[in-house]
């Protein structure tokens, strides 16, 4: 079985190479709040991290590692997560002895899947994968079985960020003091929908694929701004705040939307998904509220 030290290995690899480009990171610019006297805010000032760029192994362009890699350390973490995964089985068994109890591992278990077939393209039948521009396309037969796969190249970004964050029990980006168990969840529901867009099917050895029904929260990705100092102007049964619709961009189709906020208010980090944003007629601005049941476990700071 590959133990932590092997899992952490093979991950450092990976994330020293430029297949790190193929990794989504949630951006974060952390915003102090300068407030009036009557608690309206006067300016907002961001902390920008510093990236520094350097020469990476060019492991990206030999795709067939990149799959055989990435599948190896998936299913090592798989096996050492679950002592139900015997080691030496087969990856059918391991799929199917996956638990499935929760949105979260119905993911993690389609990510196992949708990886399983890459993996098993590159090592089965090179002939039958075609890898361009625009993704891959893989269909090949194997003990009777016609495997098929249409994905693109961010699909399968999508797929590889998920495995790492599963690997690293975190979301790539979001450093401790704005991570939560709810982050977390949240995040990878982002990402499992924007991978589902991508993937035109997928026939293997198992059944016809349906994607996961998606019912929880899921996050805004790329780009991030936690406010860290505002106070709340109502702290009854409802948290409420000064709502900031500052931070514009301009979505594929030409319309403008704000990037999405974090609240820190104790040892908790709400995000605007789970709040409610409305004009309020007698403080005259936007503000932002959240039922106080939200503070709880899952958005509390890891």
């Amino acid at each position: 079985m590959m133990d932590q030290t092997y899992i952490d290995a093979i991950l450092s690899v990976i994330m020293d190479s430029d297949l790190k480009s193929s990794i989504k990171f949630i951006e974060l610019r952390p915003t102090v709040c300068s407030v009036e006297s009557n608690r309206r805010i006067l300016h907002t000032t961001m902390e920008l991290s510093e990236v520094i760029s350097s020469r990476r192994a060019e492991l990206s362009k030999a795709w067939i590692a990149s799959n055989l890699i990435m599948f190896a350390v998936f299913d090592g973490y798989l096996e050492s997560e679950y002592p139900n995964l015997e080691e030496g089985a087969s990856f059918r068994n391991h799929y199917n002895n996956l638990p499935d109890s929760s949105e979260i591992d119905l993911i993690r278990k389609d990510c196992y899947r949708i990886m399983k077939l890459l993996r098993n393209a590159a090592q089965h039948s090179l002939s039958g994968v075609v890898h361009d521009d625009n993704g891959y396309t893989v269909d090949y037969i194997y003990h009777n079985t016609n495997y098929r796969l249409k994905i693109t190249n961010n699909s399968v970004n999508c797929l590889y960020t998920m495995i790492v964050n599963f690997i690293s029990n975190r979301i790539m980006g979001l450093s401790k003091d704005y991570h939560t168990p709810g982050h977390f969840d949240a995040a990878m529901r982002m990402f499992y929908e924007e991978m589902c867009k991508g993937i035109e099917y997928l026939h293997d050895d198992i059944r016809e694929r349906t994607q996961v029904p998606i019912n929880g929260t899921k996050l805004r990705l790329s780009l991030r701004y936690p406010i860290i100092n505002l106070e709340p102007l109502c702290n009854s049964n409802k948290l409420i705040f000064e709502y900031i619709r500052q931070k514009v961009c301009t979505g594929p189709n030409g319309e403008g939307y704000s990037y999405p906020l974090d609240y820190a208010y104790g040892d908790y980090i709400l995000p605007e998904e789970i709040g409610s944003i409305r004009l309020d007629p007698e403080l005259g601005y936007e503000v932002i509220e959240f039922d106080k049941s939200v503070l709880n476990d899952s958005w509390k700071r890891s």
